[in-house]
């Protein structure tokens, strides 16, 4: 085994050391440019525009005569007079503050003029998201808000009927990324034949697959298998590889008058209430349960959590960056809006199962239960066997809120328990919910007789009690429900 850790380091080393530099070309920025024009004038991807620059945050801002940087496939109708530059990639980094050892992998792309998407104009309809419309024509986010400027006011919430311009995409012989691999991850390499001898080949990754590593290593190069690229992201080595998430058609949705069909983050109240008030009973309103009334709006409950998600995690897990709980906020949002699912359910189901710690460790019991929602059987995680992914990648991230909200599993999801719920004799739209939470917990089977949300046999015989509690705004207060002991 500690052979084939070293072919695996040699292989990974090699590939850097051969891949140090990357070539671009100086361009003069003109009058009225953007990186959308500019990406569809010198046919090369509007992504590749982006990764080469940085250092530009903001690209709605180009001003006349700034130089940025082309990937030297570039070909403007007109001249570009200066040298070709060279863009020296930072050196293989390491961490020593985990247990594993980090190494990034750079792959180079060859783009060919010939072939070239020009670019089209798509009009969004009902249930689009700007992340399915990016995954659907192969482009980045950010590459389709810069080429977008002005026209979305929240990407979050698309507007039905308004027109994007989707960016062109080029073929190339190799897709670029960028992607960490623990020099330490072991790769099982059959002991017959033998395995081959370290060597400089590349590091492949197909499109369509996410997260997993492959463990057919009977080949000089070590398969990493991603949609995206999925930078970090170390997998799990199954046998086979693990199929992309779903597209948002396939995603299960809110049915009836619970379904949350146009999204307001601003709706419910404003004000966190962070105290604990233990709720027994059926989650009816004459029990005692908080209407939705006097839930937080979605804005107001992300600011009264933001300070404490991702932060504090148990078995010594790194804590979140801002930008892995930005996304956090964005997925959730997303997701909402595809399943018809009220975001704010969503995200104290998150705080619940995981505090929202992105590399969150995978419970297991019959089944496992990984990700921010410690999903039935999901397929996105950020712990990878014990050893977190750092950073965790927003695919990954969207990956978990769809697996425990609407992935299209057997067991429960929110999507699968509210609807059930919602399906009881006289049952209240809150109601609804707190009886959800039971069943996410405990199994889509395991409402009691007389209705008791906290009643055993259960999985957390407070976890009903706890969801209401958070939709109201606690976060910090001493906890009242002592059903679990």
């Amino acid at each position: 085994m500690a052979r084939v850790a070293m072919l695996l380091l040699l292989l990974t080393t090699a590939f850097v050391d051969g891949l140090a530099q990357v070539t671009t070309i100086p361009y003069i920025v003109r009058p009225g440019d953007t990186a959308y024009a500019i990406a569809l004038e010198c046919r090369v991807n509007l992504n590749d525009v982006l990764d080469a620059n940085p250092m530009i945050t903001s690209w709605t801002s180009l001003q006349p005569g700034q130089t940025i940087q082309l990937p030297s496939t570039a070909s403007c109708p007109w001249s570009i007079s200066s040298p070709a530059a060279t863009q020296t990639l930072p050196p293989i980094t390491t961490s020593t503050s985990a247990a594993t050892t980090f190494a990034t992998v750079v792959t180079t792309q060859t783009s060919s003029a010939s072939g070239v998407n020009a670019g089209q104009t798509y009009t969004v309809v009902g249930g689009d998201t700007a992340y399915n419309i990016a995954a659907r024509f192969g482009i980045s986010l950010a590459g389709l808000e810069v080429a977008n400027p002005g026209t979305v006011t929240d990407w979050n919430i698309l507007q039905i009927g308004i027109s994007l311009q989707i960016p062109p995409v080029i073929p190339s012989t190799v897709s670029a990324y960028i992607a960490t691999v623990p020099t330490s991850y072991i790769v099982t390499v059959p002991t017959s034949p033998s395995p081959p001898a370290a060597s400089t080949s590349l590091v492949t990754i197909p499109t369509g697959y996410m997260g997993t590593t492959s463990s057919n290593a009977t080949s000089a190069s070590v398969n990493i298998l991603s949609s995206s690229i999925l930078t970090g992201y170390m997998g799990t080595a199954p046998s086979s590889p693990t199929p992309s998430s779903p597209s948002g058609s396939e995603l299960s949705q809110v049915t009836g008058t619970l379904a949350v069909r146009n999204l307001d983050l601003g709706e419910g109240i404003e004000s966190p209430r962070d105290v604990y008030t233990f709720y027994s009973g059926d989650g009816s309103v004459e029990r005692g349960w908080p209407p939705i009334s006097s839930w937080l709006s979605f804005n107001a409950m992300f600011r009264n959590v933001e300070p404490y998600i991702g932060q504090g995690c148990v078995d010594g897990v790194p804590a979140n960056s801002q930008s892995e709980t930005d996304n956090i906020r964005d997925s959730i949002i997303a997701v909402a809006n595809q399943s018809y699912m009220d975001p704010r359910f969503i995200l104290a189901v998150v705080m619940q199962e995981s505090n929202g710690c992105v590399r969150v460790v995978s419970t297991a019991g019959g089944n496992d239960n990984p990700g921010l929602m410690q999903s039935f059987e999901g397929t996105g995680s950020c712990d990878s066997n014990g050893v977190p992914v750092y950073p965790c990648p927003p695919s990954v991230i969207r990956q978990m809120i769809v697996d425990g909200t609407a992935a299209p599993v057997q067991g429960p999801t929110l999507v699968s328990a509210l609807n059930k719920a919602a399906s009881l004799d006289n049952c209240e739209p809150a109601q609804a919910f707190y009886r959800a939470a039971r069943l996410y917990n405990s199994g889509l089977n395991s409402l009691l007789a007389d209705g008791d949300l906290g009643g055993a046999p259960g999985a957390t015989l407070c976890y009903s009690s706890d969801i209401a509690n958070r939709l109201l705004g606690w976060v910090n207060g001493a906890k009242q429900c002592y059903l679990d002991g």
